[in-house]
């Protein structure tokens, strides 16, 4: 080959790789172009749609196509497998998991074609709702093909956008969409909830066939209906540059109109509702004029000639965007269907003119929305008849939780996708942190410069996909200042800002005015009560709250109505976040002194009462996740015990022949070393504790798992698995064993004296007599039976320990309560387990024991009352033996857990530190 020839052809590839530079930079906003035909046909007793979809696709990037992706997004409902299924699971929702297989949906019988031959189609191993068509030839830049494929659509129950509810059928996401080419490449992704979409703009011209008794709302214009001979009607709607299409049908609509002259332009307004009574003190025509117009004088002009406002058939209270459709759920509350309402149409501009990337970018469709929002409807404080409450409410709460979430380190980035936000943080920072963050932008600027940039954006972006930065361009030109700092807030978490701390103030009851900078402590009366120490009055004073500061305490003194004396309770943290996600350390001490017992004299009236202190100081370190959609929590703790317990000590006067009792005060330390795993899924959540505890002359080392098991129809079980070793760490005589009695491993709930940790609530801790002798709590082996009565209480062993339990609801089929309006609270359970005693033992009973029974769980298991109606022969013989014959009342137990009050169990989808 000669050097001329090689010359040539290098001089010929530079010019044509400068030709192809040229092109993509003299149109670097270049957009690919889509027509639509479709024509389908609704099917409403099968739920179902048949179609064809004839997609001419024109190619203006300035590459060379060798594929083109598919969205096939009604696959998303076609089995439990899929992004979108795993996802509802993630945020908490189970019902399209546990959904039958008539409830979901599916697009199959599809036969595409490309320029009237078969193509290679390559189906996604991951996404079922994700295909690939392979292209015969490449699609050269601004070459076009024509695809076609038939399809058959089976419509999901309305889990999410689409689906059919109560006689309306919302087609959404439906058809087969390729996805979007850009400067970046290929854009596909599956289906979800939390997460909406970015496609490419299109023409559509599309013809649906429904029964006569239907009515239709879509985007678009209605070119024709058309009335066939099997009463049926085909209407068919045409509409340029939008970038999807979607369609309602229902047969109960009352459908009101109106027009907005705006502009040497009219917008017809159309509303598609349901007859309730709310829309007659709600003009919502008149409210979509005033939105339309909010948005037409502060952003830009609506190329559309029509918008549609439809009721869904949802009760959930929100709404969805469409071009040209805004969908509101069904609502009696006229406040909330405004904002929705305005909200809605406000997605005209920012999801349907200027399409950003919503799953990559949320923040600039619904956090720019919601300020507009914030601007047609400003926040005011809604005061209550009670002005005590009034200066204790807080102007805005949703600036208070977005503020307690930065406290503690909970937030996200408001550039964060869609995906991988935590839903709280879908809403609080995608929506509302964003809208604080472009009105701190608006005071920096000026409002009228502020909007001079947003106006500037729009026009220079509308219908070309703007990203961040295209965003950052236009507010940097129009701003003159450097806004560096401020745009980049869009990357930060916590708290960006250092308030001077304040005075501290006294606040009765509570204010949640405070904010993390201000240092108060809050206090209220507040009522105890033991069988020992009667009622006590007292005064809790903390300074805990939203927003909270790293330091936090708690002080509650309370009077001793019976002993004269003052009991309590009090407490510190110090909390220190680190920089992974949910990483922190806690630096805690807590102190505990009440009444644990008494005697009560030879005259039946005197009574001396024996006191109990715990001082425990701690450090628990929470582990970080790299995930923050993560559901596993992880800690490691350490803590000590400092225990004074009064002791009685008697004694016999031989000479006025009465017993005396005197108090000696014994001290005991306990380490305690914890490792706790809990993974909080929705679906089968289940915890690992694992512990060793040691003190004179004892270790403990024990471990126990939950496992959630839901059933499909709702309720589910719950099993425990406990295994425990006991073990002496020094050499011990027969009373250092008894002494040690209360340390060992219980197969049955521990009573007052068996809680040596002193972490549990007990009304009457050490009582043998009366109801409170009844109360017990869960722990060790867990059987939910009493056999305090005895010497020896059976199960309880030195050696090592292992049971189950297992607790159920009431399945639905055999629930003689599952028509009524309440949760159920009766339960079934079963303990089953060993140890080591009954293993050594030769008598030839059985080496199992079990107890099943009743349980009946209140305030949400706070108290769980037991009644035990089968178990083993050894209970059987307490039970006859001990208890007073046909006494079922005595063989109920029962108990009282405070630690469900637990801010994590009151709100579990918000984090409450």
């Amino acid at each position: 080959m000669s050097t001329f020839f090689l010359r040539t052809c290098c001089y010929l590839l530079f010019c044509l790789n400068a030709i192809g530079q040229t092109h993509a930079q003299s149109n670097p906003n270049w957009q690919q172009q889509l027509i639509y035909d479709i024509n389908v046909t609704l099917k409403p007793e099968r739920k179902s749609l048949d179609g064809r979809c004839r997609i001419n696709y024109i190619n203006r990037s300035p590459d060379s196509l060798s594929f083109i992706w598919i969205h096939l997004w009604p696959n998303a409902y076609r089995n439990d497998k899929t992004a979108f299924s795993e996802q509802l699971l993630q945020n908490g929702r189970t019902d399209f998991y546990f959904a039958t297989p008539e409830k979901r949906g599916y697009i199959n019988q599809l036969d595409f074609i490309v320029n009237g031959a078969s193509v290679d189609i390559e189906k996604n191993t991951q996404h079922e709702d994700l295909l690939r068509i392979n292209l015969n030839r490449p699609l050269a830049p601004n070459d076009s093909i024509i695809i076609e494929t038939p399809f058959h659509l089976q419509l999901p129950s309305l889990f999410s956008r689409m689906g059919y509810d109560e006689g309306m059928f919302h087609l959404t996401q439906w058809y087969p969409k390729p996805a979007v080419y850009d400067q970046n490449g290929w854009h596909p992704m599956p289906y979800l909830d939390q997460g909406e979409f970015y496609s490419e703009w299109a023409d559509y011209s599309v013809s649906i066939r429904v029964p006569d008794s239907f009515q239709i709302a879509a985007t678009g214009v209605l070119k024709s209906k058309e009335i066939n001979n099997d009463h049926t009607q085909t209407w068919t709607f045409q509409q340029e540059r939008v970038h999807d299409f979607a369609w309602f049908a229902n047969t109960g609509w009352v459908i009101e109109t109106d027009t907005l002259h705006s502009s040497n332009q009219s917008i017809a307004i159309e509303l598609y509702r349901k007859k309730r009574s709310v829309y007659s003190t709600v003009n919502l025509l008149d409210l979509a004029k005033r939105s339309l117009q909010q948005k037409i004088e502060l952003v830009g002009p609506y190329p559309y000639s029509a918008i549609r406002l439809v009721e869904s058939s949802r009760k959930e209270g929100g709404g969805m965007e469409y071009p040209m459709v805004a969908l509101f759920d069904a609502t009696p509350d006229p406040i909330e269907l405004q904002s929705v309402i305005h909200h809605e149409i406000g997605h005209q501009w920012f999801y349907g003119l200027l399409a950003s990337n919503e799953r990559k970018h949320p923040w600039m469709d619904e956090g720019i929305n919601s300020y507009y929002d914030q601007r047609f409807f400003p926040p005011k404080f809604e005061p209550t008849p009670l002005k005590f409450l009034n200066k204790r409410l807080p102007f805005s709460f949703d600036a208070l939780l977005i503020q307690h979430l930065q406290a503690i380190h909970r937030d996200q980035a408001i550039e964060t996708p869609a995906d991988q936000l935590k839903p709280y943080n879908y809403q609080y920072i995608t929506y509302l942190h964003t809208a604080q963050w472009l009105k701190k932008l608006e005071t920096k600027l000026g409002q009228n410069r502020f909007d001079e940039a947003m106006r500037t954006y729009y026009k220079s972006w509308a219908f070309k996909h703007p990203t961040p930065d295209n965003f950052k361009s236009i507010i940097d030109s129009v701003a003159g200042v450097d806004l560096n700092n401020w745009y980049d807030e869009r990357f930060n978490t916590g708290l960006t800002e250092e308030h001077k701390r304040k005075p501290w103030k006294l606040r009765f009851l509570f204010d949640l005015n405070l904010t993390s900078s201000q240092r108060s402590i809050q206090w209220l009366p507040v009522m105890g009560y033991n069988q020992y120490d009667r009622w006590m009055p007292g005064l809790l004073m903390h300074n805990y709250g939203l927003a909270p500061t790293r330091f936090q305490f708690y002080a509650l003194p309370m009077l001793s109505t019976h002993q004269k004396s003052v009991r309590g309770l009090a407490g510190a943290e110090y909390n220190r976040y680190g920089k992974k996600w949910g990483e922190r350390w806690s630096w805690t001490i807590r102190a505990t002194h009440f009444t644990k017992d008494s005697w009560l004299g030879t005259d039946n009236k005197s009574s001396v009462g024996f006191a109990y202190q715990v001082i425990r100081p701690g450090l628990t370190y929470r582990f970080g996740n790299r995930n923050p959609r993560s559901s596993i929590e992880q800690h490691l703790g350490w803590n000590v015990f400092f225990i004074g317990e009064q002791q009685p000590n008697y004694s016999f006067d031989t000479t006025t022949n009465e017993l005396n009792v005197y108090k000696r005060f014994k001290h005991t330390m306990i380490h305690q070393l914890s490792y706790q795993l809990n993974n909080r899924r929705t679906l089968y959540p289940y915890s690992l504790d694992l512990m060793a505890e040691w003190g004179d002359p004892f270790v403990r080392l024990t471990a126990t798992g939950k496992y959630h098991f839901q059933y499909p129809k709702g309720g589910g079980l719950k099993l425990r698995g406990f295994l425990g070793g006991f073990f002496y760490n020094r050499a011990v005589s027969s009373q250092d064993k008894f002494d040690a009695e209360r340390y060992q491993l219980n197969l049955s709930g521990i009573n007052g004296n068996e809680d040596y940790t002193y972490s549990h609530y007990f009304i009457g801790r050490n009582a043998f007599d009366r109801w409170t002798q009844q109360q017990m709590a869960i722990r060790d082996g867990g059987f939910r039976i009493r056999t305090d009565l005895l010497n020896q209480k059976i199960g309880k062993t030195d050696q090592w320990l292992v049971s189950l339990n297992a607790t159920s609801t009431i399945p639905r089929e055999i629930n003689p309560f599952r028509d009524w309006n309440f949760q159920n609270p009766f339960r079934l359970f079963l303990d089953v387990g060993t140890n080591a005693d009954i293993w050594q033992n030769e008598t030839g009973e059985p080496k199992l024991l079990y107890n099943a029974g009743i349980q009946v769980s209140l305030l949400k298991e706070v108290l769980n009352v037991y009644l035990p109606l089968m178990y083993s022969n050894p209970f059987r013989e307490y039970v006859q033996s001990v208890l007073p014959q046909n006494s079922w009342s005595r063989r109920i137990s029962f108990t009282i857990d405070l630690s469900r009050l637990n801010r994590k169990n009151i709100s579990p989808s918000f984090p409450l530190e």
